[in-house]
């Protein structure tokens, strides 16, 4: 550390934001990290800098999911899976005048859906799946 500012890496990792908070209590420039040294600040007392932090935010995550090419299904099966998943958890928001459990069970089949494109398989489903897409002995 020099002076009152933190001394950054040299090397800077892109999926850390520095923010400063409680910008609208003034004083930036004193402690050990002056608001320049701070990608961003913010205040949820008056709201500053919340926006440009929702930005940066969705700026991030775009960066982290990569390309949309790269999460399309390939195969209709999944297609067929993730549609079933989505309207689980269609059924489960809509619940709202449902109890818990009902909503909860809407759930655990949106993720028992999910579960069988990322390896979470019931042999018996499998199997299943096998026989009706390909003949066999004919």
């Amino acid at each position: 550390m020099t002076g009152n500012a933190v001394d950054r890496p040299s090397v800077v990792n892109p999926n850390v934001v520095h923010i400063w908070t409680k910008v609208d209590l003034g004083s930036h420039a004193s402690g050990p990290v002056a608001l320049g040294d701070c990608d961003l600040g913010v205040s949820t007392v008056t709201g500053e800098g919340i926006a440009g932090l929702l930005d940066l935010l969705k700026v991030k995550a775009n960066e982290a999911a990569g390309g949309a090419g790269d999460v399309l299904p390939t195969r209709l099966r999944h297609v067929q899976l993730l549609q079933e998943a989505a309207s689980h958890i269609a059924g489960a928001l809509r619940g709202e005048k449902q109890g818990l459990e009902l909503r909860s069970d809407d759930l655990r089949r949106a993720a028992a859906s999910v579960g069988r494109i990322s390896g979470a398989v019931d042999v018996e489903d499998l199997l299943d799946v096998i026989f009706s897409q390909f003949c066999i002995g004919k």
